[in-house]
């Protein structure tokens, strides 16, 4: 039985319980209504418009499950798993690139890492003669990283990160690109 259904036939006997139940409550005011109109009302009225509230209520909760039931299935039909490519042009998450290559040599004071190639701590200065390897955290990126100082001593580039020359060991100067 459907909702709809269910409703109008909860509305038939609710309309069907009211003969009873008002019957029964008029005989009652009667001395001899009494003994026979409160057993009709109480007996056959008031269970009939209990049965026909429920079929009401129930029909009207089925009918909304079925209106979103509906809805799903419409929206399901419409639904489609995404195409190779277009999945293919959504953007891809890249890793961080490090500006310092992660292979070379780790500075025995500060624990920075620098090139393998540089003689002094790109970041405190102090040479890197007997130094640990460093451990190897990213794929380097370039054997050379981005140059933006170069030292005014011996002229090595080095990274803009840098306070001291990764070669020499001269410190730095803030200017940018030459010495």
């Amino acid at each position: 039985m459907t909702g709809s259904q269910k409703m109008i036939l909860g509305i038939v006997i609710n309309v069907i319980s009211i003969c009873p139940f008002l019957g029964g409550i008029l005989l009652s005011f009667t001395v001899a209504g009494a003994i026979i109109g409160v057993p009709v009302a109480c007996c056959i009225g008031l269970p009939l418009t209990i049965i026909g509230t429920v079929l009401f209520w129930e029909g009207r909760v089925q009918m909304s499950q079925e209106a979103i039931v509906r809805g799903i299935q419409k929206g399901m039909a419409n639904a489609r798993a995404p195409s190779r490519s277009e999945i293919r042009s959504l953007p891809m998450i890249q890793p961080p690139v490090s500006t310092i290559p992660s292979a070379g040599k780790v500075c025995p004071k500060c624990s920075t890492p620098n090139p393998s190639e540089y003689a002094f701590c790109g970041d405190c200065g102090t040479p890197l003669n007997h130094t640990r390897p460093a451990p190897l955290i990213e794929p380097p990126v370039s054997v050379v990283p981005s140059v933006k100082k170069i030292c005014p001593k011996c002229g090595t580039p080095n990274p803009s990160e840098y306070a001291f020359c990764g070669d020499c060991g001269t410190p730095l100067n803030n200017k940018s690109g030459t010495p």
